[in-house]
Order: C-alpha cells, then structure tokens, then sequence
C-alpha cells in the first residue's frame, strides 16, 4: 500500500495491461472513438443532447469490460440499479 492507503501507480498500469489486449475491448474502444468523431460533427443542439448520451454509452461499454475483466472467475457482479438506469 502507498501513501495514505492508496496503491501505488505502477498497480494501476499492471491493472490496465490485463484488458487492453482482449478484442472486444478493442472493439469498444474502437467504437468509443468512432462516437467521439461522429459527435464533434454534430450541430450544437444534438451535440449536447444525443451526442452527450452516445459518448456516456460507449465509455459505460468500455468500462463494462474493464469490470467482466476483473471480476474473479469471469462472475459479474450488476451495478446497483440507479447504475443500471444511468447505463442504459
């Protein structure tokens, strides 16, 4: 443990090695990139109203990953349901 209870750094960047090498992750990065560069061409108006629900879908996809991919033996876990709301 690091200072004040928190893990060091290097844990952290060991922690993201695991799940960036997995396909599907690359394909939820990959469409989170897509979203991010469809939305910059939107109009002001859907940029903040659509666009703003696209980006949150894809990053909540990403994240999804991240959490199916640390969950000890493969067992998800589903967020509580005001996260389950805020996801879909």
């Amino acid at each position: 443990m690091g200072v004040r209870g928190l893990r060091p750094r290097s844990n952290f960047f060991d922690l993201m090695a695991r799940y960036e090498h997995l396909p599907i992750y690359k394909s939820a990065l990959d469409t989170t990139v897509h979203f991010e560069r469809l939305v910059a061409g939107f109009s002001r108006y859907h940029k903040y109203t659509l666009g703003t629900e696209l980006r949150e879908a894809s990053r909540a996809l990403l994240m999804q990953v991240v959490r199916a991919n640390n969950a000890p033996s493969g067992v998800v876990r589903r967020p509580p349901p005001q996260d389950r709301q805020r996801i879909l």
